[in-house]
């Protein structure tokens, strides 16, 4: 992605409001960063860096996951 090669574009994408959320606190850009790399992992060969990458992608769902109980709080408040 062009964002994990170039951090000042990630920093400016990360505080752009998407529906009025910053964008980590939407679980869709999340869950779309997992689907990435999982795709990523399913390309590599080597064992030990599939299995990291796979561990990224869990934490990316855990983040998603993260994100919607954020969002579900806020809307009670």
């Amino acid at each position: 992605s062009r964002f994990i090669n170039n951090p000042t574009q990630w920093a400016k994408r990360r505080e752009m409001p998407l529906g009025g959320l910053s964008i980590l606190d939407n679980p869709e850009h999340w869950r779309e960063r997992a689907e990435k790399t999982r795709t990523m992992a399913g390309k590599v060969l080597d064992t030990e860096s599939k299995f990291r990458l796979m561990k990224i992608a869990d934490e990316y769902n855990r983040l998603a996951k993260r994100a919607v109980k954020h969002a579900a709080s806020n809307r009670r408040h």
